[in-house]
């Protein structure tokens, strides 16, 4: 659920700024090293195709009921009704 939650924010990043970093982003508190932390851009075009693969596997992951016993405890508003 959390990576639907990061895919829903990074395509609205998307929509506002075009191409952004993704894939290499962040990595300064990993190396420690300023000059080679700046991260290449990621295409737009390929980070939604990367997303909608990834939220096919999802959706089919939680159709299939993987996940579900899980979102009772966590999932205040649906109790984990996929319907909803």
């Amino acid at each position: 659920m959390s990576e639907i939650f990061i895919y829903d924010h990074l395509s609205q990043v998307i929509d506002a700024f075009g191409d952004v970093p993704f894939h290499e982003a962040g990595m300064l508190i990993v190396t420690n090293d300023l000059v080679s932390s700046y991260p290449s851009y990621d295409k737009a075009t390929d980070l939604y195709t990367m997303m909608l693969d990834n939220l096919g596997t999802i959706y089919q992951q939680l159709n299939a009921g993987v996940s579900k016993s899980r979102l009772e405890s966590q999932d205040f508003i649906n109790q984990r009704d996929m319907d909803k």
